[in-house]
């Protein structure tokens, strides 16, 4: 009995585990969207030549390649705001160029006036600029036509390069031109969760303060306050102000986003059917990739995996960017898996992982697949490689773990565990394998401390308490085992390992009584509940009730017919009650289920001896002594009992 609860907690911590390796994250492309004001006449922003030192330029850092990297300082600023805060279509590569840069070899003037005419752009703004070499280092003075919107100095380290100082100079001159653009991009870049979201709130407040409603930065300043409302979960201000943005530009790009958002907060509010009218919306006030690929979101978030897999398809034929196809593939995966659709959703993840080598998610997902259809050496080496990606994906490690588990690789597993916690220790799971690595190694104080943890974040979590008691049992604390199987029931009556495991406890002490009750209490906890069926089974036996013995294995075979235990068991009923042939019939399928089990050779060859077989029993006899020395011939001449 206590093998075979050690088999049940090994087979719950599987359960857990399977549990954590079928969700990956991937469906969480849904995002509030805070675009670029490009579109307004008047706006564009064209960068000069920024002149510098002679001895500069000299070195290859010359007036042109200076604007090039203020620009490229300025979109990986604005990029920055659509990936850090699970933003989208936010970068200035997929909007008309606001911040036009010279291209090489040809007269500023030419450009800028091509650039005019190809946008029909008046008032166009020119930032100029200068690198200065002097006392205090090198300074950085930026004018936006002729009024001055930037200056700044930084000292140069000796020995240090001095590219590295005017990189970092025009870095820091990038909020100030984005003020005199769109000044809501600074507030949006504070609503990183390790930056300030109320003082996001205070920049948003200031643009809607200082500027008139006709102004394109005053909707994209409420778009930044339903981000905000919506991180703090206060939703009814969130679609408020996202209502707000709506009523200000009701057909554009704008509305679209607002749209989308309020889709966002519909899904976390369970309205999906809310959701997908406000997608239809963005859809309709702005045709495009997102709304398709929120819809699928919302879809997925529903269960409706049919309708899900079509969108994510239809964001495939339009030949998204890389990124968003990256995203649509590892949807399509994770919805595949879903369905247990093993072999598509293994194609899935192996074209995210295509179009996206480095994608740490992409690897783990296709680890994780890996591990489910049981190839564990390529899943060990996809997640090794998500791991080496990125330390952070605690879903690599904790997997990882699971793999190297189930190798018996038990020290690295026991690392990867770790790791995995070290990052988020309220990871139940890791806890449970953990315990489960420790027991098995005999260090039951271990075992017990990982449980003990899980129940420091969760009181109430049933699996914990029933895991513990198994702890406690197998370092011979009874009472204490039998205490928290009890609270489990208490906690969650439907779970059956409990009521199956305080039936060892009863059997244990004596009291045979309350053990088939409880065993019959996990019976009606979950009529689906092998063990429960065997353990009766086996109490049974014990009273020598071989017809009722039978039945009870009879049915935890037909739940679990491939159990070689239960199969033996149904023998062994079988064999005491003279039952010779139905006895022979179960120890073979046993031992074809279990052929390095030497015990079922033996029981076999005990049944073909009393039946005068005696050369079918010195065949089975030998395969014993062969898997175990101690099974000698001779033992068959004492019969089965």
């Amino acid at each position: 009995m206590l093998a075979e609860w050690a088999n049940k907690a090994k087979e719950l911590w599987q359960i857990v585990s399977g549990l954590a390796l079928s969700i990956f994250g991937v469906l969480a492309i849904l995002a509030i969207a805070v675009p670029i004001l490009d579109e307004v006449s008047g706006k564009s922003i064209a960068i000069s030549d920024i002149s510098m030192p002679s001895d500069l330029a000299g070195r290859g850092y010359s007036p042109v390649v200076a604007a090039s990297r203020l620009r490229d300082a300025v979109e990986a600023y604005v990029e920055e705001v659509s990936t850090v805060g699970q933003f989208s279509a936010l970068s200035l590569a997929q909007e008309q160029p606001a911040l036009v840069l010279p291209s090489l070899g040809l007269p500023l003037d030419v450009v800028g006036d091509t650039m005019a005419r190809t946008f029909h752009l008046g008032g166009r703004k020119r930032i100029t600029g200068e690198i200065t070499d002097g006392p205090s280092g090198l300074s950085l003075r930026l004018r936006l036509n002729d009024r001055v919107i930037f200056q700044g100095s930084r000292r140069v380290r000796r020995g240090s390069d001095p590219a590295d100082s005017i990189d970092a100079l025009l870095a820091a001159a990038v909020p100030s031109i984005l003020e005199q653009y769109a000044p809501y991009i600074e507030a949006a870049h504070l609503l990183d969760k390790e930056k300030l979201p109320d003082l996001a709130m205070q920049k948003a407040q200031a643009i809607i303060d200082a500027l008139p409603d006709s102004n394109d930065n005053v909707p994209g300043a409420y778009i930044v306050f339903g981000i905000v409302y919506y991180q703090k979960k206060e939703y009814a201000a969130a679609t408020g102000a996202l209502r707000n943005a709506i009523r200000l530009r009701p057909n554009s790009p704008l509305a679209a986003v607002a749209w989308r958002n309020l889709g966002l907060i519909d899904v976390q509010q369970n309205k999906f059917d809310d959701a997908v009218a406000d997608e239809q919306r963005s859809a309709a006030a702005e045709p495009g990739l997102d709304p398709l690929a929120e819809l699928a979101v919302i879809y997925a978030e529903q269960g409706k995996n049919d309708q899900a897999i079509a969108e994510n398809e239809a964001v495939l034929r339009l030949n998204p960017p890389a990124s968003t196809a990256e995203g649509a593939y590892l949807n399509l995966g994770a919805l595949y898996n879903r369905e247990g659709k093993r072999d598509r959703a293994l194609a899935a993840f192996e074209s995210a992982a295509r179009i996206n080598p480095r994608s740490a998610e992409a690897h783990t997902a296709l680890g994780t697949v890996l591990t489910m259809i049981g190839k564990l050496t390529p899943a060990a080496s996809e997640l090794r490689t998500a791991v080496r990606l990125d330390r952070r994906d605690g879903d690599a490690a904790f997997n990882l773990g699971v793999v190297e588990s189930a190798q018996g690789k038990t020290e690295q597993a026991i690392a990867d565990f770790r790791d995995a916690l070290s990052l988020d220790p309220r990871r139940s799971a890791a806890r449970f394998g953990l315990s489960n690595l420790y027991d098995a190694e005999g260090k039951s104080a271990l075992a017990v401390e990982q449980l003990v943890a899980v129940l420091r974040y969760d009181p109430r979590n049933a699996i914990a308490l029933n895991a513990l008691g198994g702890a406690y049992y197998n370092e011979g604390k009874k009472d204490q085992a039998a205490a928290e199987w009890q609270k489990a029931i208490r906690i969650d009556p439907k779970l059956p390992d409990p009521y199956q495991n305080l039936a060892v406890y009863y059997a244990s002490i004596g009291k045979p009584h309350e053990a088939k009750l409880s065993d019959e209490r996990a019976i009606a906890a979950d009529p689906t509940f092998a063990p429960a069926y065997y353990d009766l089974g086996l109490a049974y036996d014990t009273e020598k009730n071989y017809d009722a013995a039978s039945r009870q294995f009879r049915h935890a075979i037909l739940i679990d017919p491939k159990n070689s235990a239960y199969h033996r068991a149904l023998g062994e009923a079988y064999a005491r009650a003279r039952k010779n042939d139905a006895a022979i019939t179960e120890y073979q399928t046993a031992a074809s289920l279990s052929p390095r089990n030497a015990g079922i050779y033996h029981d076999l060859a005990i049944i073909y001896d009393r039946e005068g077989k005696h050369d079918r029993a010195a065949i089975e006899s030998r395969k014993a002594h062969e898997l175990n020395p101690n099974l000698a011939p001779r033992d068959l001449s004492r019969g089965h009992s």
